[in-house]
């Protein structure tokens, strides 16, 4: 969930640019482990940095916050 949640919160990527991402790797994991993104079509100069942005601080505080709500 944690890296599905990574994904989602991605800036600068249109969400046609995220699902060819999921068509070209297994999983929102696989896509957080890759470096080069240069095979994939559809990634902007916006968006490439973001893909880098290896940072789970965001998406642990939003699972964070849904388990005080109790969402799930």
């Amino acid at each position: 969930m944690l890296y599905w949640i990574w994904l989602a919160t991605r800036q600068g990527l249109s969400q046609r640019t995220k699902y060819e991402l999921l068509g070209h790797f297994e999983n929102p994991q696989e896509i957080y482990r890759a470096s080069d993104f240069r095979h994939i079509c559809g990634i902007s100069s916006k968006g490439l940095p973001s893909l880098l942005d290896k940072s789970l601080e965001e998406p642990k505080k939003i699972l964070e916050q849904c388990r005080q709500k109790q969402i799930s």
